[in-house]
């Protein structure tokens, strides 16, 4: 029979296949390197891009607090003049009780008789001057007990 040598024949098969394997190898190592940086390359515009929309965010945020610091000097300035503006119209509300009291209190002295106020006008000192008038200011006190309005200022006064 015929012996035919084979070893060559494997050999150069075996060669064909590593230079094969090695190809193989070679084509996805690039295919994974062009894969990956690729991704890489995709990945850091997304973050880029991120970056950017978060300071634009930031540069909003930073731009509403200061509408907001604004806002409250504004609410604060408010409530100051609601403040001024009420206790405009209390002494706008008082002014004409005023003027009466000091009508009355004029008209209803007895001759002699005078009256002092404290700066406040909480307080009211009744005076004489001695010429027995203690008649007439007690009527005088009888005619100002009566009237409600004043009531609570001359109950003050007498209970000092």
């Amino acid at each position: 029979m015929i012996r035919i040598n084979l070893l060559p024949h494997r050999e150069q098969k075996r060669k064909r296949q590593q230079q094969q394997f090695l190809v193989t190898l070679g084509a996805v190592v690039a295919l994974g390197a062009a894969f990956w940086f690729g991704g890489h390359y995709y990945l850091s515009g997304q973050l880029e891009q991120q970056q950017g929309r978060n300071a634009y965010l930031e540069s909003e945020v930073a731009k509403l607090d200061k509408q907001i610091e604004e806002i409250k000097k504004l609410k604060e300035s408010t409530a100051a003049l609601l403040q001024r503006k009420k206790v405009i119209e209390a002494l706008q509300a008082n002014r004409a009780e005023t003027v009466y009291l000091l009508d009355q209190l004029v008209r209803q002295l007895p001759d002699g008789g005078g009256a002092e106020a404290d700066q406040n006008g909480q307080h009211v000192e009744r005076s004489d001057d001695g010429n027995g008038v203690e008649r007439r200011l007690a009527r005088l006190l009888r005619i100002l007990h009566g009237e409600h309005a004043h009531q609570d200022m001359w109950q003050a006064d007498k209970a000092e």
